[in-house]
């Protein structure tokens, strides 16, 4: 399996895929790589969330953090559920509004912060290291570019609507 992701992805043109399968591939490698350099923490995934809270540097709601990464309230479940039993996050109920409940980092999870922004930023360099610094602000300009398109794109909604499974019929 990884010898065919390495070799499609080093070819010379893989134009055949849609964007978006490409660059999923590249962000399993990079997040696999990023939990490889973690692995001695008590996590293996979800450190975006845990950067997206001490970026914002207050607590959040489940519904901030799901639009903010495009994923459903199910995903987001899973995800609160994950960081809390690891001891990540704590989940307080929103005064504000009694159905919804704000999420914030615990102060294991503060401690970690530093590691991990140090393994991203190594990974980045070592990612980068042969590109050019106008080479890697065009790649990011690029990608910016391809972003507004995609959401200024009529129609299309920004999370994926799954369309139920429909059951066999059986045959009488």
């Amino acid at each position: 399996m990884l010898t065919v992701i390495h070799t499609m992805m080093n070819s010379s043109t893989h134009e055949w895929l849609p964007l978006g399968t490409t660059l999923a591939l590249i962000t399993k490698k990079y997040f696999g790589v990023l939990s490889q350099s973690l692995k001695h923490l008590d996590l293996d995934r979800n450190f975006s969330v845990l950067l997206l809270l001490d970026h914002e540097n207050r607590a959040v709601s489940q519904q901030y953090i799901a639009d903010y990464f495009l994923i459903d309230k199910v995903q987001m479940v899973r995800i609160v559920d994950h960081l809390s039993k690891a001891g990540m996050i704590s989940k307080k109920l929103n005064s504000q509004n009694r159905r919804a409940h704000l999420i914030s980092l615990t102060p294991k999870a503060i401690k970690l912060i530093p590691e991990i922004k140090r393994a991203i930023d190594q990974i980045n360099k070592k990612m980068f290291s042969e590109l050019s610094d106008s080479n890697k602000q065009l790649l990011f300009e690029s990608l910016a570019k391809i972003s507004t398109k995609l959401d200024a794109e009529v129609g299309v909604p920004m999370m994926m609507q799954l369309k139920p499974v429909q059951k066999a019929k059986s045959k009488a």
